[in-house]
């Protein structure tokens, strides 16, 4: 089974980070929901693109970051075939190499691929179709939509930001270790 892992909110925090970042530099009161809904809408895409650069520069420290479930299962995630998917707009050349350096530090043998939709112009989903993914790890209710109405099942990692209806295919769950439960389960259906 082939598994796509989204990467902010799914394997490490972003919205709250990235909301507390701006709320201190602009003197606002925004919440992480705001963001989530419509990344650009807050602060106008020139302004957001901006603030993510400067916060990237300044406070941004992948380790610290990390959701500890997900690096506690991570060695038996590891041994199944899976990469991370992420739609990060703007990510240069340096931003990636330290991504990907950070998760060769951080997690023992890693060996995953970590593809970014915006480079490719297209959404998640249809990444995930035209690469023949069979599950994906989401924070984004709408992402988790796209996927399962294009015939690829979903983890969706319980967040404020993704409340609402599942529908089937949909796996809303608390944390990595009840995602290790379901991505077992659908393996053994298969």
């Amino acid at each position: 089974m082939k598994i796509g892992i989204d990467i902010d909110d799914t394997v490490m925090s972003f919205f709250p980070v990235f909301t507390q970042f701006c709320n201190k530099k602009l003197g606002k009161s925004l919440s992480p929901l705001d963001f989530a809904s419509d990344f650009f809408k807050p602060l106008g895409k020139e302004k957001t693109i901006l603030f993510l650069e400067r916060y990237i520069q300044e406070e941004h420290s992948p380790s610290q970051l990390v959701f500890e479930d997900f690096k506690e299962i991570f060695p038996q995630l590891n041994k199944k075939e899976f990469s991370f998917i992420t739609s990060r707009v703007n990510a240069n050349e340096k931003q990636r190499e330290e991504t990907l350096k950070f998760f060769k530090d951080t997690f023992e043998s890693f060996k995953s691929e970590i593809y970014y939709t915006s480079d490719k112009g297209v959404k998640k989903y249809e990444f995930c179709v035209e690469n023949k993914f069979d599950l994906m790890v989401e924070d984004n209710l709408g992402v988790a939509r796209d996927c399962v109405n294009n015939g690829i099942k979903v983890i969706l990692l319980d967040k404020p930001w993704n409340q609402g209806v599942l529908p089937e295919g949909i796996y809303r769950v608390k944390d990595w270790n009840e995602a290790m439960e379901v991505i077992e389960k659908i393996e053994n259906e298969n």
